[in-house]
């Protein structure tokens, strides 16, 4: 199975995918190249899924519907509550106990397409924020784990 991820690196999810799949890395830092060189690749190749990850660039459809088996976002909250690019602002502001880790199919709506897998986690706010986002992010490579051998 090839797996095509686009994340901003370095991250857990980044690292676990290349360690378990056949794995084409795009890194979304360069957020005004990104579309160039996610045509160039499927061109040369449509991978059998497309997973995104801190992904801050919206998928075109004409892309995201070519993967034979699906194409993912990994999202930072429990969906459907705090969608968007980046839920820690409201999550820590509304002083959740908990959030999660939700893994849902790329639709052209962001963060609304079926969720496949999710799972929560209790906010220990004696952590920094960076602990609780490196949670997040372990969890999420857990997840992935488990979808990928579920294909």
């Amino acid at each position: 199975m090839t797996v095509l991820l686009l994340s901003t690196l370095p991250n857990m999810v980044a690292d676990m995918l290349c360690r378990h799949a056949n794995v084409e890395v795009i890194d979304c830092c360069d957020y005004r190249t990104i579309e160039a060189r996610l045509r160039s690749s499927v061109e040369r190749h449509i991978p059998d899924m497309l997973i995104t990850y801190r992904c801050p660039y919206i998928i075109p459809n004409d892309i995201f519907t070519l993967p034979p088996l699906g194409a993912y976002n990994i999202h930072p909250s429990l969906l459907p509550k705090y969608k968007g690019a980046n839920p820690w602002e409201a999550i820590f502001a509304n002083k959740e106990p908990i959030t999660g880790v939700s893994i849902h199919r790329l639709t052209d709506q962001i963060d609304s397409g079926e969720v496949v897998l999710q799972q929560a986690f209790p906010i220990d706010y004696n952590l920094t924020t960076k602990a609780i986002r490196n949670q997040s992010d372990s969890l999420a490579a857990s997840l992935l784990l488990q979808l990928l051998n579920t294909i």
